[in-house]
């Protein structure tokens, strides 16, 4: 498995060249030059081409090497994790045996038992219920129950819908039955967009 190190060398690498390719530099030209490279025939074009497949392979090779850096990260992490789980259950279990089974003065509520120490406290939470929930059921309850009171409805726009029945005229929109503009809606103009497939 490469080093982080080695990684970040060759990713700075491939950038350093990028930046310094000669061909990208006849591609965009500099500043002061007038005369830009140009892609004028079938030939031109394959070149782009290929040099687009030898980038993205880089970058890909490069995306790799980090995606497995990250899973051997990942994996160190997961046994750092079990771990501190271990170890912790493990000092809790001794803790709450202390609290269980020692003399202690400990403080007492409806809810809880506890005793104060100086770098923490030791906290007993008494047997109690906690409920879950079926919100459908218990909305079905509330209207049969004469409860509706404690039911929120919420109102959702059919956009799918309303879209069929609305007119779309460049950044326009508007209602075909009655001719009004449509408040809610702003257009966002989407530019031109060309796109390179590589086969």
């Amino acid at each position: 498995m490469a080093s982080m190190e080695k990684i970040n060398e060759q990713a700075a690498a491939f950038f350093e060249e990028l930046e310094n390719m000669d061909e990208l530099e006849m591609l965009y030209g500099s500043e002061e030059s007038k005369d830009r490279f140009r892609i004028e025939n079938d030939g031109a074009a394959e070149w782009a081409l290929e040099k687009l497949r030898d980038i993205t392979d880089e970058y890909n090779r490069l995306k790799k090497l980090i995606l497995e850096k990250r899973t051997e990260l990942d994996e160190q992490d997961e046994k750092l994790d079990a771990r501190m789980e271990g170890q912790t259950r493990y000092l809790n279990g001794l803790l709450e045996q202390y609290f269980r089974d020692g003399d202690l003065k400990t403080k007492e509520t409806k809810t809880q038992k506890s005793y104060k120490l100086l770098s923490g406290t030791l906290v007993l939470k008494k047997e109690s219920y906690g409920y879950l929930r079926d919100d459908n059921a218990l909305i079905q309850w509330a209207h049969n129950a004469g409860r509706e009171n404690y039911v929120e409805t919420v109102e959702k726009l059919k956009w799918a819908d309303l879209k069929r029945q609305l007119v779309f005229d460049n950044d326009t929109v508007y209602d075909p039955d009655t001719g009004a503009i449509v408040d809610g809606i702003t257009a966002i103009r989407q530019p031109e967009k060309f796109e390179v497939k590589l086969g």
